[in-house]
């Protein structure tokens, strides 16, 4: 049950991270129409089956490539970060990692819905198309993974970690995620996850 709920935080943390990233706006590090240019402090990026991921999406308001934001479910405060790559002007994919923000530092953790962790990879199925393929770590699906906290500031509002692991989907699909690291910004956020998300 417990990795079921996660598959549906991690769904939820697409709708609740892109609805912020989206509705203040946002722009392609390499020239979008508002000329927001990245921090080059500020990355989220993995190798997807041997094909190089960078996020590359800014947000004018949060910076970027790499966000993340801090949010609250049934008591427990998760760090949701995630990064977008945009291809030839349209072709987009994105990663997002969830866990807990008690999470120790320097420690490698499972990628678990048994302690509330998760990551998640979607991609467009073809150039251009509006289907997407999402694969993520949980066991259910065939996913797993592991991932360290090497940096969690809420006062310099900065987060940065490292992952890797198999992620599998509901079609039998996986791909295989290496080299996986983030440094995001931490920014403010009032919307928690829907209420039907429960651990």
């Amino acid at each position: 049950m417990k990795q079921y709920k996660l598959l549906r935080l991690a769904l939820a943390s697409f709708s609740v991270l892109l609805g912020l990233f989206f509705l203040q706006g946002c722009s392609k590090s390499s020239g979008g129409g508002n000329n927001t240019t990245p921090n080059t402090g500020y990355y989220f990026s993995a190798t997807i089956s041997g094909k190089s991921f960078s996020a590359n999406f800014v947000s004018p308001t949060d910076g970027g490539p790499g966000i993340a934001s801090t949010t609250t479910s049934n008591g427990v405060t998760f760090v949701v970060g995630f990064g977008i790559q945009i291809l030839n002007g349209n072709d987009s994919s994105i990663i997002v990692i969830v866990f807990p923000s008690t999470t120790p530092l320097n420690t490698p953790t499972n990628l678990s819905p048994g302690i509330n962790t998760g990551a998640a990879y979607s991609a467009e199925a073809s150039p251009g198309s509006s289907t997407y393929n999402a694969y993520g770590t949980n066991p259910a699906y065939g996913g797993s993974g592991t991932f360290t906290v090497t940096e969690f500031d809420q006062a310099n509002k900065v987060v940065a970690g490292t992952f890797s692991g198999t992620f599998g989907s509901s079609s039998n699909t996986t791909v295989t995620v290496t080299n996986g690291k983030f440094r995001c910004a931490l920014v403010n956020s009032t919307t928690g996850f829907p209420p039907n998300v429960k651990f």
